[in-house]
């Protein structure tokens, strides 16, 4: 509960909504249902959490902007969290989603030839 307050708090604060399909607070509210996952305090992701995902993927699956766009929604809003990147970097197997949905990683890759291209 408290890392949900954490990234309202965060979006807030952060990156203004982005243009287009992607809107950053409903894919932030989206993925706010993985945090248990992403932060390490499960060892697999929801149903919620997938079925939320993959909504996501359908997104970035839309245009080099829209993949552009959520990437930097995501990792503007979850970067100060203290996530855990190994079980981050499963969430697209484990919830099989398309090479479409933006990583997470602990440095800001949405410029990077596997996003935007």
């Amino acid at each position: 509960m408290l890392v949900s307050v954490v990234v309202l708090a965060v979006i807030a604060t952060g990156p203004a909504p982005a243009s287009g399909v992607v809107q950053c607070l409903q894919s932030v509210v989206k993925m706010d249902l993985c945090l248990s996952f992403l932060v390490g305090n499960t060892e697999t992701p929801s149903e919620e959490c997938c079925s939320a995902t993959q909504d996501l993927d359908k997104v970035a699956a839309g245009s080099s902007k829209d993949k552009k766009a959520l990437c930097e929604c995501l990792y503007q809003s979850f970067h100060p969290l203290p996530l855990n990147y190994e079980y981050a970097k499963k969430l697209p197997s484990l919830c099989n989603l398309s090479v479409n949905f933006p990583p997470f990683t602990p440095h800001d890759e949405c410029n990077k030839t596997l996003i935007v291209g």
